[in-house]
Parts: structure tokens; C-alpha cells; sequence
């Protein structure tokens, strides 16, 4: 089994958790981010795999909230995503318009193109070519 050591870094880290989670890989990655975030993404991960039916708080923790966003539109199971007070405010359209596009079955709860939402997975569309805006965030690419 291969050993991994990364820069203690929560968007690495959070980055390398997702790809980890999606391989269904057993391997170590050393030198995880000491980050709340980072914290916080483990435990969500856990928790998806308890129960495939769950609201999932993502606190103000932007990289959780929209990489769980995307990973969540392909796991089966109905979802339920929010956040704080401040994450409620922060982008996720671009993010939502993509996902969309591939079918992903995704609603807003509350208020348009804001946490919380409603995740409903179904099977996504492969091999379309999708444009991203990605000048907001980074993340809305990564994810």
C-alpha cells in the first residue's frame, strides 16, 4: 500500500479526503490539516457512510460544503446540505447550474441559489463537456 505525505494544508487535505473517499482507497495520508475544516470533512464523510439519508451541517466550511455538494450528487441517498449563518450567504450557484446540467436533481429549500438544499442523487451524466465559472472560487472547479 502506498503512503502518502502532504503539506498540512485544509484545501489539500479536504481535496485528498474527497479522492480517498471516491477510490474507496485504505491508504494513509499522512500530515492531514490540524483545521477545523479538515476535522469537520472527516466527520461528514463518516457520517455519509452511517446513514444515506441525513442532514449534513457544514458550518462556514466552504470547501466541505461544495465538494460534498458535487460528491453527494452521485451518492445514492436523499441529502439534506446547510450551513451557518455565513455560509448561507456564500456562492454556490455556479456550483448547483453545473451539477444541473448533469442532471443532478438539486433544490433549494429556503431561498434561491442558498443553503440549505436538498440533494436527491440519481445517476449522472458522463462524458459532456461542462463550463464552469470558476472566478468566484476555485473550489466550484475542484469540486
Amino acid at each position: 500500500m502506498q503512503e502518502f505525505k502532504v503539506p498540512a494544508s485544509k484545501s489539500i487535505s479536504n481535496r485528498l479526503l474527497i479522492i480517498k473517499y471516491l477510490s474507496k482507497s485504505k491508504a494513509n495520508i499522512n500530515n492531514l490539516s490540524f483545521a477545523d475544516d479538515t476535522s469537520l470533512m472527516e466527520k461528514l464523510l463518516l457520517q455519509i457512510e452511517e446513514s444515506p439519508d441525513e442532514i449534513l451541517f457544514c458550518n462556514n466550511a466552504g470547501t466541505v460544503t461544495r465538494f460534498l455538494i458535487s460528491l453527494l450528487s452521485l451518492k445514492k441517498g436523499n441529502w439534506t446540505i446547510d450551513g451557518d449563518k455565513n455560509m448561507r450567504e456564500r456562492p454556490i450557484k455556479p456550483l448547483i447550474d453545473v451539477l444541473k446540467e448533469l442532471g443532478a436533481k438539486i433544490n433549494y429549500i429556503q431561498e434561491k441559489n442558498k443553503l440549505p438544499i436538498k440533494i436527491i442523487s440519481k445517476e449522472l451524466i458522463s462524458g459532456k463537456t461542462i463550463n464552469i465559472d470558476s472566478s468566484l472560487s476555485s473550489q466550484f472547479l475542484s469540486s
